[in-house]
């Protein structure tokens, strides 16, 4: 395995490039597009100690094996499969990159608690893949680098004309708006004469026209369009895809259910059974014939997330837009990030002064305070389960971020692996993350099973790109959907984090705002 293929493109050619790939049946996580991840965590670090600690975006192609995770928590066969060459069913050839990613679900996690479920859930318990293509890019300077196989070097020169044709459609773009601006500038300054005004000079060469008619044709019309398989230029996806109106949504816990599975879960704070609990609801809406990969990317170019993700799942399609780092190691350093708390917010008319004083409100909350501080709480518990004696620390807590619309707050949870121990160990140790379930972990997964009338698949879950036995990052699938190609049927999930003084209309509200990035990219 080697990097054979280096190259430097911005985000909207990569954007390009990623649904082309996409819909040819490549996976992907993706990180901010912005070099400095627009004021966020920073998204996936995908590599080992040896490289530097960049974020980047990952695109692997042409599958070389991919392993189920076993429900009783047996790693032997994980651990052959993504440090060695494979297990006795699947083989991978010495030369296929080293990386692999994937999914493990909320489902997974109940059959390592022993918690059973009659609910039929459609993703299964997770995949994890290795392929024979991995591309790689890296949002600071724009580098693209891919990793192949032997298998995977005939598919070079398909990803080198793929570039040339964007970068063909790329000039014929900027063409287009240099025309086009030519024509208005011209224009602006006839009528300006005919009005009696001095005629401002128009830049660049060839403007032109009769009172502002466009010397060139309707440029725009054949030089921008559609680009590669239909999809407009940007790499992004029809309006009508994400034209989500509230009534088109059918939740499985409504504005009367919901409330009243919170007081469900108020009564058994007060029982003594749990002290958080994380409610849930899923919004089903049709959507037959979606381009989902052209739904994500764009999602992911104009409300962007840290760990945002498409994969293939079977007929499923995974589409997550996650701000929650669950489990970072890096050379055997571990970072976990819970998320607890959120204000909702206009980005376009907040000021930062009032941005400021809704982050300020958010932090002093007691409940919203008690709620990430059980979690933290939690998590120093899972992690210590593998990390060495004495070096879990919290270095910062209740700091708070920005993802479009609402204002989220988090912390910081460190240790170092024990000796012997690899970034799997941990993760079965810590699945699923502590801030989707609730505190005590296991007596609040039985509740919520009971409570909640939907699976959670995937949601919930995380999403896993692994480097190396002691380098891995993982997301929390939060704000993650699951497309169904054959029913058309499109399911977007939220919940909320419910304490002893939790509102119950209050928090379905909450888990209504936590649908707007599907619901309202082009409303």
């Amino acid at each position: 395995m080697r990097c054979i293929l280096s190259d430097c493109v911005d985000s909207a050619t990569f954007a390009r490039l990623a649904l082309a790939l996409a819909r040819e049946g490549a996976d992907m996580l993706l990180c901010h597009p912005a070099p400095d991840g627009g004021g966020m965590p920073p998204g996936w670090t995908a590599s080992d100690a040896t490289s530097p600690a960049r974020p980047c975006c990952l695109v692997g192609f042409d599958v070389a094996g991919e392993i189920s995770p076993p429900p009783d928590g047996d790693l032997t066969d994980l651990h052959a499969f993504c440090f060695g060459d494979g297990t006795q069913q699947v083989r991978i050839a010495s030369d296929v990159p080293r990386l692999a990613f994937g999914w493990l679900s909320y489902g997974w996690g109940m059959a390592l608690h022993g918690i059973a479920s009659a609910k039929p859930a459609e993703s299964g318990y997770g995949v994890l893949r290795r392929y024979h293509c991995l591309l790689r890019w890296y949002p600071h300077g724009g580098d693209l680098e891919a990793e192949v196989s032997a298998t995977g070097q005939r598919r070079l020169p398909m990803l080198r004309r793929l570039l040339d044709a964007l970068r063909t459609e790329e000039r014929a773009h900027t063409l287009t708006e240099t025309l086009t601006e030519e024509h208005r500038e011209a224009g602006t300054a006839m009528r300006q004469e005919k009005q009696g005004a001095p005629r401002a000079a128009a830049t660049g060469k060839g403007s032109g026209g009769d009172g502002g008619d466009n010397p060139y044709g309707d440029v725009r019309n054949h030089g921008e369009g559609r680009g590669l398989s239909g999809a407009p230029r940007d790499g992004t996806a029809p309006d009508d895809d994400l034209a989500l109106a509230l009534d088109e949504l059918v939740p499985s816990l409504d504005a009367t259910t919901y409330p009243d599975g919170v007081r469900q879960v108020l009564a058994a704070i007060r029982r003594g059974d749990t002290y958080q609990l994380n409610l849930t609801s899923r919004f089903t809406a049709r959507r037959p014939g979606m381009d989902a990969a052209a739904v994500l990317l764009r999602l992911w170019q104009h409300r962007p997330a840290p760990f945002a993700a498409y994969l293939h799942a079977g007929r499923h399609r995974i589409l997550s837009l996650s701000p929650e780092r669950f489990l970072r190691v890096r050379g055997g350093e571990v970072l976990a990030q819970p998320i607890k708390g959120t204000r909702s917010f206009d980005p376009a008319t907040t000021s930062p002064g009032e941005r400021v004083r809704l982050e300020t409100a958010l932090r002093a909350d007691p409940k919203e305070h008690a709620e990430l501080s059980m979690v933290v709480d939690l998590l120093r518990n899972d992690i210590s389960a593998t990390c060495a004696y004495d070096s879990v620390r919290v270095p910062r807590h209740c700091a708070t971020f920005a993802v479009g619309p609402l204002i989220q707050m988090c912390s910081d949870v460190t240790g170092t692996l024990r000796d012997g121990t690899t970034c799997l160990d941990l993760l079965r140790h810590a699945f699923p993350g502590g801030s989707v379930t609730g505190c005590p972990k296991p007596r609040t997964m039985s509740l919520i099973e009971r409570i909640e009338p939907h699976p959670r698949d995937v949601y919930c879950g995380s999403l896993v790109a692994v480097a190396g036995p002691r380098d891995m990052d993982s997301s929390i699938a939060i704000r993650t959907a699951l497309y169904d190609t054959t029913t058309g049927l499109l399911h977007l999930y939220a919940g909320s984090g419910l304490t002893v003084d939790s509102d119950p209309e209050g928090e379905y509200r909450e888990t209504v705002d936590k649908t707007s990035a599907f619901r309202k990219e082009t409303a």
